[in-house]
């Protein structure tokens, strides 16, 4: 006997699920004639006895689970439907009752993702996966995963189909319309680092995107167990109403910074790399953490702060007369104090006994007296016939002095001893110098000049500033003897090359370095000569020893020194220029480092970041723990093993490096690659485009020749493999570059081959390489690959290095199983999701790149890596 529903009957409690029933039902069974033309929904009494279209059992699978709401589809004939069973599996394990429209399986990821449910392409256990092709599609429960396989738990509705509930194993790729994930799961991820730079920050009208006074950078990571899709990130300043004013930019390109379609799988962190901006206006914001999520912008964690007003320069001063008696002597002084602030932001005021300042920036602070005062290096002693004092210094200092006071000025660092009253303190940066008659409490960064007269004390300071009182005192006598300790640089073979290189001056301090020996020889009275003949205005340079500053003031006819290529610079400069020089390029730069402060420059070998860099050295049996960066207006540090503060390390900059010890390490612009048993690259970047050469062998003959990757081609980007090697074999080879051969002194370079060893497995690396305009390929561009361990488990450190050229699309790819260990004896084993993958571009004068993330197996066994030159 046939049999039609005529009517739903529902009462006001359930009036919405018996809306989407009867919906639905007119949808799929009318126009089958199972519904007659009278159906309809009819309300009852609350006590009203309910009609249930609910389907209890399908395929042997009884729902006994409660989500608010009953399953909408039915039971296919022969005991299975796809759609029964996810929407089943969804209302027990989610909780949750899928929303209508409720179609055919091939629509579930667009009708859902117009529910607000997020669609990924990739699974994750307990989501739904979806298959978008054929007239009826499928969707099916994922239970486990497996590489590029997944294992699900499906019902199916077809002829001929005799099975409920099963367990199969898929291609990821089968399910090709997605995998939907439960609205509660994880949706947004954990801020991690969340630094901006130190305040105060303080307005500054002449400030631009290439003059910033703000940055900042954070880490997010997916603590659920979903994926989580994010279509872009971005870091944004927010007015105190939260309404958003502009985002962090690239410090290289000055565009607004984002990332675009990360997938986060659960545990993986995405850095959002170190971005700036400018403040011309005082006021509160909110620096903020942003997602874009399902077309949402979310906020991931923000940050209250304050920008006070531009500070401008004030002097104050007074004037005081004073007698003081001592057991040795009688002194009548007067003393006029006078303390001029520059930049961010100093206030001095002078009174009988006291002078306070504090300042940020180059300050001058002159006192006039008539104590005699003692001038200190480092280390100093100073004898008085009243008290003692032996300063030692190092980086950077707090110093205390009671009774009856003395001078104290202090350098890069200090520890005094009085032997009244003695107190010993060795501090970091800044420091604070306090004495009990005449106090002065200045904070610096590093490093300090001071220096004094029988009549007049001057502390001028630099980047950064101590600053010394001197009071009315007993006559001091002071004996010196002062030692330094100097960072060294070497240079080995040099080749011309013919373009200038610029280098840009700001107004105020710059901290240089010279990439390139210029072709006459520079000292510096006559950089500070060059400058100005490009229109420049430089009033002091100043070159760092290891313990102290030498300083020469322009048109002095003292405190000449040589400029080095090496080494750091800080300049003084008066207003914006520019100037150009030519010189000759290094091949390898041989470095030794000294405990406590170097300031140093690194022309080649790069690309660095201050991670790669510390990296590097502490490699070489090097004790690194911080890299500092002046920015113009103050200090970005990067302490070593902290997973913030990178930034880029460029050929014309100077930076500081803190050494707990000694180390020698050498950076070359030959650089070794792809060391196996039977093979090695040699790469570099020249200035001109020329042929590069490779002459080698197993003795000092070098019997064998071989050319460019490319062929015999004349380029600046050169990449050179030798193959056909024997294994655990020195071979000598030199390196002709154009007109010039590199010969290691007539003495060859070498490099041994590791032994024979057969990888396993594949993991590609892949990606491509654009230009800085994001659209351009970038041909013929050095990409370098290196692992790190981050588990212990494995390969521990660092792997030796791999390199490729991109081709005419900008496309390359590398085979991760080959990477050895750093002393090529091993193959450098790794865990996926968990090590890390490092990788630095360079194009030459295109610009250059790096980046890293986790060694995920991003698609079909390869770890897709896209990367955009900053020029």
């Amino acid at each position: 006997m046939d049999t039609k529903i005529v009517r739903i009957q529902y009462s006001e409690m359930d009036k919405g699920q018996s809306e989407h029933i009867y919906q639905y039902m007119i949808n799929h069974f009318k126009s089958a004639d199972y519904l007659p033309e009278s159906f309809q929904l009819e309300k009852i009494n609350k006590h009203s006895r309910k009609i249930s279209t609910r389907v209890y059992s399908c395929g042997g699978v009884n729902d006994t689970c409660d989500c608010g709401m009953s399953n909408p589809y039915p039971c296919c004939d022969n005991g299975g439907n796809c759609t029964w069973f996810a929407w089943h599996k969804a209302c027990c394990i989610w909780v949750d009752a899928l929303p209508s429209p409720w179609r055919h399986a091939r629509y579930w990821a667009t009708d859902l993702k117009d529910h607000g449910y997020q669609v990924s392409a990739t699974p994750a256990v307990n989501t739904i996966a979806c298959r978008d092709i054929g007239t009826y599609g499928h969707v099916a429960w994922v239970l486990e995963i497996s590489g590029d396989r997944i294992k699900v738990a499906e019902m199916n509705c077809c002829t001929g189909c005799n099975y409920g509930d099963r367990e199969k194993w898929y291609d990821t790729s089968f399910f090709t319309g997605g995998f939907i994930y439960s609205k509660n799961a994880s949706t947004l991820p954990v801020v991690y680092d969340f630094w901006r730079k130190q305040e105060p920050y303080y307005a500054d009208p002449n400030s631009d995107i290439w003059n910033p006074n703000f940055d900042a950078q954070y880490k997010i990571k997916n603590e659920g167990s979903q994926s989580i899709f994010i279509e872009k990130l971005a870091l944004a300043i927010h007015d105190s109403n939260n309404n958003h004013l502009w985002d962090l930019a690239n410090p290289n390109t000055g565009q607004a910074r984002y990332y675009y379609n990360i997938e986060l799988n659960s545990g993986q962190m995405h850095q959002f790399d170190f971005s700036v901006c400018y403040f011309q206006s005082s006021g509160s914001y909110k620096l903020v953490a942003k997602a874009e999520i399902n077309n949402t912008w979310e906020s991931l964690s923000s940050q209250d702060f304050y920008v006070n007003p531009p500070v401008s320069s004030t002097t104050t001063s007074s004037t005081t007369s004073s007698t003081t008696s001592s057991s040795t002597s009688s002194t009548s002084s007067t003393t006029t104090s006078t303390t001029s602030t520059t930049s961010v932001p100093t206030t001095t005021s002078t009174s009988t006994t006291s002078t306070t300042s504090t300042t940020s920036v180059p300050t001058t602070t002159s006192t006039s007296t008539t104590s005699t005062t003692s001038t200190t290096s480092v280390p100093t002693t100073t004898s008085t016939s009243t008290t003692s004092t032996t300063s030692t210094t190092s980086i950077p200092t707090t110093t205390s002095t009671s009774t009856t006071s003395t001078t104290s000025t202090t350098s890069i660092p200090t520890t005094t001893t009085t032997s009244t009253t003695s107190t010993t303190s060795t501090t970091s940066i800044p420091t604070t110098t306090t004495t009990s008659t005449t106090s002065t409490t200045s904070t610096t960064s590093i490093p300090t000049t001071t220096t004094t007269s029988t009549t007049s004390t001057t502390s001028t300071t630099t980047i950064p500033t101590t600053i010394s009182s001197t009071t009315s005192t007993s006559t001091t006598t002071t004996s010196t003897s002062t030692t330094s300790t100097t960072s060294t640089t070497s240079i080995s073979t040099t080749t011309t090359i013919p373009p200038d290189n610029t280098i840009n001056i700001n107004a105020g301090w710059n901290l240089v370095h010279l990439p390139q020996i210029p072709e006459e020889s520079l000292t510096s009275k006559t950089l500070a000569q060059k400058i100005g003949d490009f229109g420049g205005d430089v009033s002091k340079i100043q070159k760092w020893d290891g313990s102290g500053w030498k300083t020469y003031v322009t048109g002095a006819p003292f405190g000449i020194f040589d400029i080095k290529i090496g080494e750091g610079y800080f300049i003084l400069a008066n207003k914006e220029s520019t100037f150009s020089y030519q010189g000759l390029s290094s091949v390898c730069n041989d470095y030794l480092i000294h405990p406590g402060w170097n300031l140093l420059g690194f022309p080649s070998g790069g690309p660095f970041t201050s991670f790669t860099l510390a990296q590097l050295i502490n490699d070489n049996s090097g004790d690194i723990n911080k890299i500092q960066k002046w920015d113009g207006s103050g200090w970005a540090t990067y302490a070593v093993g902290a997973p913030f503060g990178f930034f880029d390390i460029q050929t014309n900059e100077g930076y500081f490096l803190l050494s707990e010890g000694q180390c020698s390490f050498n950076i070359c612009m030959f650089i070794i690659s792809n060391v196996r048993d039977t093979q090695f690259t040699i790469s570099w970047v020249s200035d001109a485009s020329e042929e590069g050469i490779l002459h080698y062998g197993t003795d000092s003959s070098l019997e064998f020749t071989q050319y460019d990757d490319r062929g015999q081609i004349s380029s600046n980007i050169h990449h050179i493999t030798v193959k056909g090697l024997q294994p655990d074999t020195i071979y000598f080879y030199d390196i002709v570059s154009g007109s010039t051969r590199y010969d290691n002194a007539g003495e060859h370079y070498t490099i041994q081959t590791g032994p024979a060893i057969i990888p396993s497995g594949s993991m590609l690396a892949a990606g491509n390489v654009m230009n800085s305009d994001a659209h351009t390929p970038a041909s013929d561009a050095l990409v370098y690959i290196t692992l790190k361990d981050i588990d212990g488990k494995g390969s521990s450190d660092i792997s030796s290095m791999v390199s490729v050229l991109t081709d005419s699309n900008g496309f390359w790819y590398a085979e991760l199983v080959n990477i050895r260990t750093k002393d090529y004896q091993y193959l450098f084993e790794f865990t996926e999701n968990i090590d890390i993958i490092m990788v630095n571009v360079d194009a030459g004068k295109n610009g250059r790149a790096n980046s890293e993330s986790e060694i995920f197996d991003t698609q079909g066994g390869t770890v897709l890596m896209n990367i955009i030159i900053q020029d």
